[in-house]
């Protein structure tokens, strides 16, 4: 998809999911379409009619970081969202071309195998760098699929087992999925990243449903739960932190005490005595 398709996609499905009412406009009368019309986007940002629906045709206009900021606060945009805006109309995000990513730093990989908890390390796109045992034996071992398939996204909308571990399996779709467009967005000529849109496009009906909205998310922090075959049942909170520019380390811990910090117990028993 080019740069002024994903634009017009983006800001059509962005509009439509304003209320009139969240936007202080009267909700009364007839809408042929959901959310906002453009000409209440126009008003509402300041700009003209015209000038506004140029913009979101991916017409080759120049709008200053101001009208960028109505334009996203009149749309609500979340922090991921308004950077996709701004990626998507500088389209800055051309330039970055190369399908290398930096390696991991050593000492990150040191930190895996030190910490007693699950951990992963993410890259460009949801790709799969490195994990520890315990993450690994906690969902599945992305170092023995082919290369092309070491995304978590991947694992998440492709294999079977990935709903059955995954108890709030909707909630990390919608959000693997809004980080890799951001990282579509960002990397227009990756190869490896089209190519896995392409697969679970035609594979997957929940993927496919969840890129026509067109969102994007950064990734969160948060509790997540799973199903474990040995371990059982367990809550676990969940920390996100940025390493390097596209790499991100998640790591996995339960509560002190808690019925979820047994389970992880079980676990390690469990990868301890594995060969």
């Amino acid at each position: 998809m080019t740069r002024k398709l994903a634009l017009r996609d983006f800001l059509r499905a962005r509009r439509s999911a304003v209320q009139p009412a969240a936007a202080g406009l009267p909700e009364g009368g007839q809408r042929r379409v959901a959310g906002l019309r453009r000409e209440e986007v126009a008003m509402l940002a300041g700009v003209s009619v015209d000038y506004y629906t140029r913009l979101e045709q991916g017409r080759d206009i120049s709008p200053s970081d101001s009208v960028l900021d109505s334009i996203a606060r009149v749309l609500r945009l979340t922090p991921a969202q308004r950077s996709q805006l701004y990626a998507l109309v500088r389209d800055g995000a051309g330039r970055e071309t190369s399908l290398a990513e930096e390696p991991v730093r050593p000492t990150v990989l040191k930190l895996l195998v030190a910490v007693d908890i699950p951990a992963i390390v993410v890259g460009r796109g949801t790709r799969v760098i490195a994990s520890n045992p315990l993450h690994r034996a906690l969902t599945t071992d992305f170092s023995k699929q082919p290369f092309e398939q070491r995304f978590y996204a991947h694992w998440l909308f492709l294999d079977p087992t990935a709903q059955t571990i995954l108890l709030d399996w909707a909630r990390s779709a919608r959000e693997t999925v809004g980080v890799l467009r951001s990282s579509v967005t960002r990397f227009p000529h990756d190869r490896r990243l089209r190519a896995l849109v392409d697969e679970l496009s035609e594979s997957s009906k929940e993927f496919l449903a969840l890129w026509k909205e067109n969102d994007v998310e950064d990734p969160s922090s948060g509790a997540k739960r799973y199903r474990h075959p040995v371990a059982g049942e367990l809550t676990l909170l969940h920390e996100v932190a940025q390493l390097s520019g596209e790499h991100w380390i998640h790591m996995y811990w339960a509560e002190p005490g808690s019925p979820s910090a047994g389970a992880l117990d079980l676990l390690r028993a469990a990868v301890r005595a594995s060969p």
